[in-house]
């Protein structure tokens, strides 16, 4: 029962103003005004100018300023009220919708997008969508202010996910600026003690881990997003890569090697 009564309590939404009278008003004295002077000013341009300019001259500063007074009142409420006009249409158009894309709005209404993004905002700037909203880009309208804090919530939210990717595409740029010669390095070691390594299939095997090495990093290079799945490669393949190299050229310079040694040297170009 509280909540019903709370509830009638509250005042309704509104959503579109169209108070016209004080636009109706302003017409309504404004072009009799003009009619009235404007009469005369005509005459007299037909009758006394050709004759005599100083009278005409005259004749108009005493008449001019009353037409004026009346252009003053009811042209720019002629305008309004055109506005008024659009505004009632494109609510319409919106059929109850709190929000819908600008661009939708014009197609429907059959005007250009840009007359009715300059439209909305002076009917929000007056007024006639109280609680009107565009968004950053103008091609959202929001009639409600709960959607548009939804939208500035939203926004905040992309804000700070941007943040968060920028500064993990700064940290993945730092580590790429680390890792990339890093696993360049190993490359160039592994070229050099390949130099003392002429037996097959071990020197082929070498030639062929040298070119698929440098193939990664060459495409690291041009995408540092994929040097995260460099990980394990960093860690582990290459030192260890490295490592069994190095123990194979060692045991490549021994003049007699036995058993042992050579089994090694088998095990270590099958891991290769």
């Amino acid at each position: 029962k509280i909540i019903v009564q709370n509830r009638i309590k509250e005042k309704p939404r509104v959503y579109l103003k169209t108070n016209r009278s004080d636009s109706l008003i302003r017409v309504f004295f404004g072009i009799p005004i003009m009619i009235l002077f404007a009469t005369p000013i005509f005459v007299v341009t037909l009758t006394v100018f050709p004759g005599s300019l100083g009278a005409w001259f005259a004749t108009m500063c005493a008449l001019i300023p009353f037409f004026s007074v009346g252009a003053v009142l009811a042209v720019p409420a002629l305008f309004r009220l055109k506005l008024i006009d659009e505004a009632e249409k494109y609510y319409r158009i919106m059929n109850d919708k709190l929000y819908m894309n600008v661009e939708d709005i014009a197609m429907l209404a059959n005007e250009n997008k840009e007359l009715v993004e300059k439209n909305l905002r002076k009917l929000i700037e007056r007024g006639n969508f109280p609680q009107g909203h565009l968004d950053a880009s103008g091609q959202c309208f929001m009639l409600s202010n709960d959607i548009y804090k939804e939208y500035l919530e939203l926004e905040e939210q992309k804000k700070n996910q941007k943040l968060i990717e920028d500064k993990k595409n700064i940290e993945i740029k730092n580590k790429f600026l680390l890792e990339v010669p890093e696993g360049r390095q190993y490359v160039l070691s592994i070229k050099e003690m390949h130099l003392g390594i002429k037996l097959e299939p071990m020197s082929s095997k070498l030639d062929k881990l040298e070119t698929v090495l440098a193939a990664i990093f060459d495409r690291v290079e041009k995408e540092p997003k994929e040097l995260k799945k460099l990980d394990k490669l960093m860690r582990y393949y290459l030192p260890t890569t490295v490592k069994l190299i190095k123990t194979y050229s060692d045991f490549d310079n021994v003049i007699s090697p036995g058993d042992d040694i050579i089994n090694t040297k088998r095990e270590i170009e099958l891991t290769v």
